[in-house]
């Protein structure tokens, strides 16, 4: 990692004391770069992004999909999700930009108390100047997205962007040019195919209306 970088992740390492766990889920290295970040573009085809998750939504998410943790090891991995959202109210905020597959939401209708608070808080944090959200309808068909999550990275210069892609067994980082200029042009094509960000809020309150 480039010194500059390297320096201003080590302002906030307040996962420390959650070591075990973040080991275990390969998770440090990813806690440097996004606390260091001064942009966030984020495409999720199948979850709310962590930096938007309520605790509860959390809590049923990192259950389901961790079978190997215990409950200790669930409820420090949701502590840390939580901790990692105040980077978005900080004086030095990055900016964040989430899209988010409209099948994020319908896959927790059968838990309807879950889904409503994660819409409201949602629509809490959209207004925020540091926060654009959108969501891709299915009627947009299929994408260059379909296939998986990721997030962009932008630094200060001379920092390069840094591409975040997570698989199931491990996770990887790219910082070539070639690489983060193709999910560069990817993601450009989901935010311009995905609803505006007015389009977005009116689609939210729609599905709080249906709970």
């Amino acid at each position: 990692m480039d010194p500059v970088r390297a320096d201003q992740a080590q302002r906030q390492k307040w996962w420390r004391k959650y070591s075990a766990v973040i080991n275990t889920t390969q998770y440090g290295g990813y806690l440097e770069l996004e606390q260091s970040a001064t942009t966030l573009r984020s495409y999720e085809p199948q979850l709310v992004p962590g930096l938007l998750q309520t605790p509860e939504y959390a809590r049923q998410v990192i259950t389901a999909m961790r079978v190997d943790l215990d409950a200790k090891q669930v409820e420090d991995l949701v502590d840390v999700r939580m901790n990692r959202q105040a980077l978005l109210i900080r004086d030095d905020a990055p900016k964040l930009w989430a899209v988010i597959d409209e099948a994020a939401f319908r896959r927790i209708e059968s838990r309807p108390t879950v889904l409503k608070e994660q819409l409201e808080h949602l629509l809490d944090a959209e207004p925020r100047t540091n926060i654009t959200l959108q969501l891709l309808p299915f009627a947009a068909g299929f994408h260059p997205g379909l296939d998986r999550s990721f997030m962009l990275m932008g630094f200060p210069e001379p920092n390069p962007d840094v591409v975040w892609v997570e698989n199931l067994t491990n996770s990887v980082y790219f910082e070539g040019s070639d690489d983060v200029g193709r999910y560069t042009e990817v993601f450009d094509h989901l935010r311009a195919t995905a609803l505006g960000a007015p389009e977005t809020r009116s689609r939210i309150k729609s599905m709080l209306k249906e709970l």
